[in-house]
């Protein structure tokens, strides 16, 4: 789990979380999360629960 500054096309910018996490395969995938906030809501190192479409990994989801 960590916090990246990320621009957004209307201008806005946010941290967003940005976790490395293992499907039930056993793939552990890195994913950055497309919602953000001011001030980060997660710490770095944090354990964090993903949720993804085992068919689309990469647009996986914090759940919060």
């Amino acid at each position: 789990m960590d916090n990246v500054w990320r621009a957004f096309a209307d201008g806005g910018a946010a941290y967003t979380p940005l976790v490395d996490f293992e499907t039930r395969h056993g793939d552990v995938v890195r994913s950055q999360d497309g919602i953000g906030s001011i001030p980060p809501d997660y710490q770095v190192g944090a354990e964090v629960t993903v949720l993804c479409v085992p068919d689309d990994v990469q647009d996986a989801r914090v759940i919060s």
